[in-house]
């Protein structure tokens, strides 16, 4: 039966490869109460809990501390000065004989004495002096200052994860990229409207194979999936067909005494799947209709599943919604785009914000001019990021004639400790998309993918929503009734 799930699993995978789819309160650290956790007296607690460790994220990252780390001191949390601010790429000067530290940002000096709770701060040739609730101290040759320092000091923004008893530190506008302009995508934009504002047919195919299924070389998957289509500047219409050749899964599950008529016949109803897809930008719905959704949820053929974008994304609390974005971006130039889809990095909770950190630096370190080199033929942006062994390196290559730009590439690779995991590639030239990728998971598949989309004129026009009569069942009501 494991093997089974196994196997359907990465038919499934497979198969969702060859169909592809064109806030807070928080508790802030000063507040922070000190946590002692106690054993409790029952069978199933005998020994005695430990206190989860104080950590601090800054600029999205965890830190590490080679010989001072951040302490509570009368529920204050205080963290190291020097190797927080140098985090944050400030210049820290110290004064032994006047017991003062000055640190330097941009146009920005702060400057105190070691035990007062003064801190003298200029900016823009402008001096103010403002006042810490709780002085720094000196521990084991180590200075320490209050967390919220960084946010008196450099206007960092600050904020406590409770539940993960991290302290959130970043600065925003070195975060966002203020100053950053976008004038090369802009290019972009207008090529991408230009293409846009006509209609087309489409036809394309995309090729499937994995191999070593099991670390075996005599298993694999092959597979093709063809797409015909018709778009414009507010809709998307796709018929896909796609064909799994799954007889040597087949060989291997019917070799296996444990799989079941059930199972082979759940096997049966991969090899040929049909997808139809309808999205609206302008509403912000898309439709989706397909034989495995009939099979799946037993709902009769023809049926459509609807998803409303506008009404996802307004639930998760977002300040904007799809139909505006999808507007702007036809309309807008990138930056206001940009700053219309972007959100507040959340201050109580560190996976979000390391997110979120994580995509604004992908944004200014892969589409700003001042990421953009100039190559021979138009313009190349590279952007590299590496977290736990898991490295990221995308590529973005704009094709120019006469300073306008008339195709474009995306590289992606994807590695781990070094061993690379996944390359992808995705390039317009004219009319023609292509597509290429491989993937490889060790003792488990190897996969590779190619493909491409041709796109040709027409008066024709694509459907916004399913016709008037056909049943449609909204996916966001049955997502809302799960318990």
């Amino acid at each position: 039966m494991m093997k089974f799930k196994k196997l359907a699993a990465i038919a499934m995978a497979s198969l969702m490869v060859l169909a592809p789819s064109s806030a807070f309160a928080q508790e802030t650290p000063e507040d922070a109460p000190k946590v002692i956790a106690t054993a409790e007296d029952d069978d199933a607690a005998q020994e005695d809990a430990v206190e989860p460790e104080l950590a601090v994220q800054l600029n999205g990252t965890d830190m590490t501390f080679d010989d001072a780390e951040p302490i509570i001191v009368n529920s204050r949390v205080y963290v190291p000065f020097r190797a927080v601010f140098e985090g944050l790429n400030a210049e820290v000067a110290y004064d032994a004989d006047a017991s003062k530290i000055t640190v330097k940002k941009n146009d920005t000096e702060a400057a105190f004495v070691v035990g007062e709770k003064s801190i003298a701060i200029t900016k823009d040739g402008e001096s103010k002096t403002v006042e810490t609730d709780v002085a720094s101290f000196v521990q084991n040759g180590r200075t320490y200052v209050p967390v919220r320092f960084a946010e008196q000091a450099l206007n960092c923004t600050v904020g406590w994860d409770a539940e993960n008893r991290t302290v959130i530190i970043f600065d925003a506008d070195e975060i966002k990229g203020a100053g950053q302009t976008y004038t090369i995508m802009n290019k972009y934009l207008a090529y991408a409207k230009e293409f846009s504002d006509k209609t087309y047919e489409l036809t394309g195919t995309i090729n499937l194979d994995v191999k070593n299924i099991d670390g075996s070389k005599d298993n694999n998957i092959k597979g093709v999936c063809t797409i015909d289509g018709i778009v414009d500047a507010s809709n998307v219409n796709m018929d896909m067909v796609a064909k799994l050749d799954l007889a040597a899964i087949e060989k291997m599950l019917k070799a296996d005494s444990s799989t079941t008529a059930e199972n082979l016949a759940q096997l049966e109803a991969l090899k040929n799947i049909d997808f139809k897809l309808i999205f609206n930008l302008d509403s912000g719905k898309y439709y989706i209709q397909s034989n495995l959704f009939s099979s799946l949820m037993g709902a009769a053929d023809g049926t459509w599943y609807s998803i409303d974008m506008n009404e996802m994304i307004s639930k998760a609390g977002a300040g904007f919604n799809f139909t505006d974005l999808a507007k702007m971006a036809k309309e807008a130039d990138f930056e206001t785009y940009v700053n219309a889809m972007s959100s507040e990095i959340p201050t109580d909770n560190k996976y979000s914000a390391a997110a979120t950190i994580s995509t604004y630096k992908l944004i200014s370190g892969l589409f700003s001019d001042s990421a953009f080199k100039t190559v021979a033929d138009g313009y190349q942006s590279t952007y590299t990021q590496d977290a736990d062994g898991m490295a990221t390196t995308i590529s973005m290559k704009l094709t120019t004639a006469d300073d306008k730009v008339t195709g474009y590439s995306m590289d992606m690779k994807m590695g781990y400790m070094g061993t690379e995991m996944m390359k992808m590639t995705v390039a317009q030239n004219g009319l023609k998309t292509t597509m290429n990728m491989t993937m490889g998971m060790d003792g488990l598949f190897d996969m590779t993918m190619t493909g491409d989309i041709n796109y040709l004129e027409t008066k024709n026009k694509p459907l916004s929503a399913p016709k008037a009569g056909d049943k449609v069942v909204s996916l966001n009501d049955m997502f809302t009734a799960l318990p």
